[in-house]
């Protein structure tokens, strides 16, 4: 006898798009990304989440990886507008500090609710004014030591 879902039935696809969405928004936007696989309609799903997780995200300090930091970066440029929440980890000296704080100053401006940077430069100046004013977030939690993070969920 065969097991229901079993030979091809297709779930997933049946779940109410708040549904998935929620799921897709506990995971980090890596994972959310190679979603993308799973059928054409999933394609661009993940852009219309309000959650974007990029704590697992790690950059090593290579010359190798100088591109990919940046190609990462402008990534992130593109897509911050209109979200919830915004994790991001910053490790490695190839980060530019500037962008990261126009990245805290656009999510500042844009609402978010919940912001969580880690940022592995003693220093580092990524603070922008608009933080002290601000009154959007519900959860702020600002790492400049890059010890880690802590998930708030």
């Amino acid at each position: 006898m065969e097991e229901e879902g079993v030979g091809g039935e297709d779930r997933i696809h049946r779940l109410p798009e708040h549904l998935i969405h929620h799921i897709l928004s506990l995971l980090p936007t890596k994972c959310v990304v190679s979603t993308t696989i799973l059928s054409k309609e999933w394609r661009n799903l993940w852009i219309s989440l309000h959650v974007l997780d990029f704590r697992e995200w790690k950059s090593p300090d290579t010359e190798e990886t100088q591109s990919s930091t940046r190609s990462f970066m402008d990534f992130v440029d593109k897509i911050l507008v209109l979200r919830k929440k915004f994790c991001i980890t910053c490790h490695g000296k190839y980060f530019d500090d500037q962008r990261i704080k126009a990245w805290i100053t656009m999510a500042v401006k844009c609402g978010v609710e919940e912001l969580i940077v880690s940022r592995d430069a003693e220093g580092a100046d990524i603070i922008p004014v608009d933080l002290y004013t601000c009154e959007s977030p519900t959860l702020l939690d600002i790492d400049l030591y890059g010890g880690g993070y802590q998930n708030h969920d």
